[in-house]
């Protein structure tokens, strides 16, 4: 197996943009005037132990106050506001009102630092130190904990805390390298077989395929895969049906496969057991680091319309399946690849991202790059 299709798959994972909550991706577009306006001052650099550094990035008044601006035009085209109508301008206090009534204090504020912060952070370390991070750098204070001293048009100072590539000299003399003739000893993980069939298992529903379910009486079950009509709402302290969300949380023709931890908690249980035809009205709740800080945790009634289902069945792991996933590949060969990325993703704790890096390996044909 050629490794450097490895290197590629895992380096193309990595090098996604900075992002200081979980992995989440701004939900904007960056304006001209924003750019312009992110001129960074110097940042500083401390050493910590264990390859590690501390990072302080100030971020001068005129940065935050456009961030400040823009997080409430963001924030203000999503929000109803009585007296005010959808997308109009309005007052900051307002919109920090309204968000603070649904329990997201500050709302601005958090916006405002974590886009400053998913945008400063990489161009402080590269530009300014040279540096690779590795993982995931983080505030040394949460977004949450700055907007309480946070004001717009006031300089903000940001610490970063992120492990880095360790410095390595070699001492020479005379006579030899001083890394010839080095010895050194290593123990063996033991090979992960849950995480080797949690990735087959992943790569083969990839190419499942899709029976229509005629029985117009059948119970929708773990497995099964249906399209759906969804209209969301805000729920109220009552449990009824409040505002309803923004568009981008409801939608037409929506493919919903019926399985654990794909959705927000709720979906898929308020699904189970409906027919097509169903209109049933299911309970949600949005993840609490979800970027809309006006959904983060809260909860949310679906009407769900079923409008079709279907059999989902997973292929055998045969040579046929393995020259779908890739011209060339056999049965024996797919095995031999997923079982040496198991092994050397497993310096990875999370399964989620070891998923992410093989997903990325199959779907690209590496071979011919």
């Amino acid at each position: 197996m050629n490794i450097s299709k490895l290197a590629l798959a895992i380096c193309l994972t990595l090098s996604s943009p900075y992002s200081i909550n979980a992995f989440q991706p701004t939900l904007f577009t960056t304006t001209p005037t924003f750019i312009r306006s992110l001129q960074l001052q110097a940042s500083t650099l401390e050493s910590l132990p264990e390859s590690a550094v501390e990072l302080t990035i100030t971020a001068p008044a005129q940065s935050t106050q456009a961030a400040y601006d823009k997080a409430v035009t963001e924030l203000s085209k999503n929000l109803s506001i009585p007296g005010f109508r959808k997308g109009a301008k309005i007052p900051p206090a307002v919109i920090e009102n309204a968000m603070a009534a649904k329990g997201g204090k500050n709302a601005i504020k958090v916006q405002a630092i974590n886009d400053l912060a998913n945008r400063l952070i990489g161009s402080a370390l590269k530009d300014d130190h040279g540096l690779e991070p590795i993982g995931q750098p983080s505030l040394s204070q949460t977004a949450e904990e700055l907007a309480e001293s946070f004001n717009p048009g006031s300089e903000l100072i940001l610490k970063v805390k992120c492990d880095v590539w360790p410095d390595i000299t070699f001492v020479e003399n005379e006579h030899e390298k001083s890394y010839f003739n080095l010895k050194g000893t290593y123990k063996r993980k033991p090979f992960d077989q849950a995480r080797f069939d949690v990735a087959m298992k992943d790569l083969k529903d990839r190419y499942a395929s899709l029976t229509p379910i005629e029985d117009a009486g059948h119970k929708l079950a773990m497995g099964d895969s249906c399209v759906v009509n969804m209209e969301g709402f805000m729920s109220n302290e009552d449990g009824t049906k409040g505002e309803p969300l923004p568009n981008a949380a409801s939608g037409d023709d929506v493919e919903v496969i019926l399985g654990e931890g794909r959705y927000m908690d709720g979906l898929v249980e308020g699904i189970l057991g409906a027919s097509v035809g169903d209109t049933v009205q299911v309970v949600v709740t949005f993840p609490e680091r979800l970027k809309d800080k006006t959904l983060a945790g809260k909860t949310a009634i679906f009407d769900v319309t079923v409008q079709s289902a279907s059999t989902r069945t997973l292929p055998e792991l045969t040579d046929d399946f393995a020259n779908t996933v890739r011209p060339g590949l056999t049965a024996d060969s797919l095995v031999a690849e997923v079982s040496l990325l198991c092994v050397i993703l497993i310096r990875f704790s999370s399964n989620i991202i070891s998923q992410i890096i093989i997903n990325l390996y199959f779907c690209y044909d590496y071979h011919h790059i």
